[in-house]
This record gives structure tokens, C-alpha cells and sequence, in this order.
């Protein structure tokens, strides 16, 4: 009785310097005495592991600042969950979210106007076909009347290669209302379809800004695993009940 006694003192000591040493932690162990002797169990977020006839807190393991950079730049705020801090990385992940919404709204208006410049040319523009020609000749359309007027343009600029050919490339605006009308169009397209590089941009950044504060979380993580102590203890009864304390340094 009296051995049991001073096995139960000792190991309300042992549990009670835990406490002081990592500031109120607590024992998690899961099910028997056996059981945690087994490995069954963590202690103040170390899984248990046996050690002869006691037990022995296995060390965290450290993060690697890679890792948490590659999963950063896959999705912001995957680093941050990887180095336990995802507090501060959801907001990366809900900018992602935000930024993919926003890209996929300008690209649908900007293919909107799109598909309404190509039927407003084809309406009144007199073009024939606006699918699988180039930009210049959308941008040009919208800057000269008809194409008589840009096919002199370029002769008298000696630029003969830019002129095009009436059976292919033919275009009439009935007036200049219709041509600025159409000209709003195009523009309005091509401005939506530029932005979207800023919105590119911002992702970029998004993942650049996660992965560093990513590897700020590993430092500090693995600072942690390597200035904390562990205690664990041995006791044996059948060789007389001997218990032994020792310092456990995590790294």
C-alpha cells in the first residue's frame, strides 16, 4: 500500500510540473493505465509511446518550410493549416475564393460583350462572319467607316500588307452613330478582358503573401517542438518498485 502511495504522490508531482512547465496543459490519455502504457493516448499533444516498463512522450516532429510553401502556392492557406495556424490562413483561402469569383465574373462579361460586338458588326456592320478573324481587324472596323476608307488609309501610309481583302474582310457602317455604337461594344470587351491580368496579379500575390506567413508558422512551430520539455517515468514493481524521473527534451 505503502508503494502504491508514493507512486500516486509521485505521479501527481510528475503531472503537476507539466502543468507549470507549459502553462496549464493538460493529460489527454485515452482509456486504462495499460492502455496508455501501450502507446494508446496523447500527453499534452505528444502521442505516448512505451519505454521499457514506463512511459515516454514521443517528440512532435518538425514542419517543413517546403512543404508548407508548395501547399501555398497549390491553394492559399493550405500552408497555414499545414503549420497548425490556420486562424491566419483562412483569410488567404477566403481572398482566393473572392479572387476566382471575381475572375470568373469579368470573364463572362467580357465574353458577353464580345458575343455582342460580333452580332451587332454582323447586323449592321454588313460582316460577314466575325469568328476566326484577328484583333486588328475587330479594333480596325470600329475606327474607319467602311473598308474602301481603310484600304486607302494604308496605301497612302505605303502600308500595303495591312489592307484587306473586300471578299473576306468586307465592312459598311450605314453611319458613324453605328460604328461608335459598335466601337462602345468592342471596347467595353477588350477592357473587362484586360483586367483580368490584375485579377491574375492578385492571385499571385494572394499565394506569395500565404507562403511566406506559412513559413513564418513552420519557424515558430518547430521553435516550439524544440524548446519544449517533456517528463516521463519508470516504475517497476516487480524489481522492488524503483521510480526514476527524467527530462525529456523534444527536437
Amino acid at each position: 500500500m505503502k508503494r502504491v502511495l508514493v507512486f500516486l504522490s509521485v505521479l501527481w508531482v510528475v503531472v503537476a510540473a507539466q502543468g507549470e512547465w507549459h502553462g496549464h496543459h493538460e493529460w489527454h490519455g485515452k482509456g486504462s493505465m495499460a492502455a496508455l502504457r501501450a502507446g494508446i493516448g496523447s500527453w499534452d499533444g505528444y502521442e505516448l509511446k512505451s519505454s521499457g516498463n514506463g512511459l515516454l512522450p514521443a517528440a512532435a516532429s518538425k514542419k517543413n518550410a517546403g512543404l508548407a510553401i508548395l501547399y501555398s502556392l497549390v491553394l492559399p492557406g493550405m500552408g497555414e493549416l499545414y503549420a497548425e495556424g490556420y486562424e491566419s490562413g483562412k483569410y488567404f483561402t477566403i481572398a482566393e475564393a473572392a479572387l476566382w469569383v471575381t475572375y470568373g465574373g469579368m470573364r463572362y462579361y467580357s465574353n458577353r460583350q464580345r458575343d455582342s460586338y460580333f452580332a451587332y458588326a454582323e447586323s449592321y456592320g454588313g460582316v460577314r462572319g466575325m469568328s476566326g478573324k484577328n484583333g486588328d481587324f475587330y479594333a480596325d472596323i470600329g475606327n474607319y467607316l467602311n473598308i474602301n476608307d481603310f484600304n486607302d488609309d494604308m496605301a497612302k501610309q505605303g502600308q500595303f500588307a495591312k489592307m484587306y481583302d473586300p471578299s473576306t474582310h468586307f465592312w459598311s457602317w450605314r453611319s458613324n452613330g453605328e460604328r461608335k455604337g459598335y466601337r462602345e461594344l468592342w471596347t467595353s470587351s477588350e477592357s473587362w478582358g484586360n483586367n483580368l491580368r490584375f485579377v491574375v496579379g492578385g492571385m499571385i500575390l494572394n499565394r506569395i503573401a500565404s507562403a511566406i506567413n506559412a513559413v513564418r508558422l513552420v519557424a515558430r512551430y518547430n521553435k516550439g517542438v524544440e524548446t519544449t520539455w517533456n517528463f516521463w517515468f519508470d516504475y517497476d514493481l516487480a524489481k522492488g518498485g524503483g521510480i526514476s524521473l527524467n527530462f525529456v527534451k523534444g527536437f
